[in-house]
């Protein structure tokens, strides 16, 4: 039986939830699956949207797509906000509006940073023209969508029957992407100490399977028994479970870490809000380095 021949594209940077989710794929194609892929890496937004306004894209592709920070539109008038109508002060465009938006280093006169348009967009398809031209591509394609997303879809997704939606864990959970007439892909790896995607033109094919290095490290090499960093605001009510949690299950941790003789590691960055809304409801503050470290070798 020949094997299946198939072709795949996907943004490489900047590397976020897209490059987690395609390590799951990467892994599959890893233990012996009988098909070739052949890889369409871009190094930019722009040079994926020019291969799917070109209709380069072969049928039943698989197209990978990180809406959170690879597929936003983010371009828009400054110049026309300050001026005559609106007259908008500098500062009140270029200030964060959130603290939950702090980490707003790209948000100029030119481009607005895609945390703070992810936050404030109801409907992400209607700020994205990539992902609307993909969902309209003429034919059918294989849509990989990660990037936190299913809050911020309306649903169905205007899919019809012609392709094939996947989102990754992250985009989702399995009853959410079944919400939005999609399937649930797992998404990430353990044990890799990075993803290193590689960075390519959009003209460049590779085998898929070579795209990244990481080597797998082994189970008794590894340092930590665990080891995060998460950030925590008013729309991710589950995080802020798990800091109210936290207190009572310190000490528990800090003992499996001990018995495993493994390092642990786990830190949340509360926002203000977040702290505000804590203190009102007399659940109590944690201070900014608070929230779980501890390290036994």
């Amino acid at each position: 039986r020949r094997p299946l021949q198939l072709e795949e594209h996907y943004v490489a940077w900047p590397p976020c939830f897209g490059e987690q989710t395609y390590a799951y794929w990467r892994y599959g194609l890893m233990r012996g699956a009988d098909v070739v892929v052949r890889s369409h890496a871009y190094a930019s937004k722009r040079a994926l949207l020019r291969a799917v306004e070109d209709r380069r894209l072969a049928r039943g592709a698989m197209v990978f797509v990180d809406v959170r920070y690879t597929a936003l539109d983010l371009r828009w008038d400054y110049e026309a906000l300050t001026s005559a109508p609106f007259r908008l002060a500098p500062d009140q465009l270029l200030k964060t509006p959130t603290q939950s938006s702090r980490s707003s280093s790209n948000l100029d006169a030119t481009r607005l940073d895609p945390t703070c348009a992810y936050d404030y967009t109801p409907d992400l398809i209607l700020r994205s023209r990539l992902l609307r031209l993909l969902l309209a591509y003429p034919v059918p394609l294989r849509l990989v969508i990660s990037g936190d997303v299913a809050c911020r879809l309306d649903a169905p997704l205007p899919v019809g029957s012609a392709h094939r939606l996947f989102l990754s864990n992250d985009a989702a959970q399995a009853p959410q992407a079944a919400t939005l007439g999609a399937a649930w892909l797992p998404q990430g790896l353990e044990g890799l100490a990075s993803y290193d995607f590689v960075s390519e033109e959009a003209t460049v094919e590779r085998d898929a399977t070579t795209l990244t290095a990481s080597p797998w490290l082994p189970l008794e090499a590894r340092t930590h028994l665990l080891h995060d960093a998460f950030s925590v605001n008013l729309r991710k009510p589950s995080r802020i479970a798990l800091v109210r949690a936290m207190p009572s299950i310190r000490d528990d941790l800090v003992d499996l870490a001990r018995e495993s003789k493994l390092a642990l590691s786990l830190t949340a960055t509360l926002d203000a809000q977040v702290v505000a809304a804590m203190d009102d409801d007399g659940g109590g503050s944690m201070d900014d380095d608070d929230d779980d470290d501890d390290d036994d070798d």
